[in-house]
């Protein structure tokens, strides 16, 4: 894998992580599982909030459930590990490699 297309799949799963981590925050309800998120009626709604296409949202799902962050149960989303999503959203947009001047770090406002 290059090193612009590892660059563009970070930033498509952070795309949908924080789209994720939105709608959980607007919409989402807690349950003794996690934080729920049932009001995003479909996928492709998601990808269209999250600015990315529908495959890429699947995957990024996809790859969230086999790491245990969320479980998906027909249209709902259960947020199992939000701290976990809030760690990867500051790890996808910080850089190492850039001076601290022009180095943007996702805050954690209300997660």
């Amino acid at each position: 894998m290059t090193s612009h297309s590892s660059i563009y799949l970070r930033f498509v799963a952070s795309c949908v992580i924080d789209a994720l981590m939105l709608t959980a925050y607007k919409f989402g309800e807690t349950t003794t599982r996690g934080l729920e998120i049932s009001i995003c009626n479909s996928r492709k709604e998601l990808a269209s909030f999250a600015s990315t296409s529908l495959e890429q949202t699947i995957r990024t799902l996809s790859y969230l459930k086999s790491e245990n962050n969320i479980s998906i149960e027909g249209k709902s989303i259960i947020i199992l590990d939000k701290n976990e999503l809030v760690n990867r959203l500051k790890r996808y947009s910080c850089n190492e490699n850039v001076s601290e001047e022009f180095n943007f770090c996702y805050p954690n406002l209300f997660y």
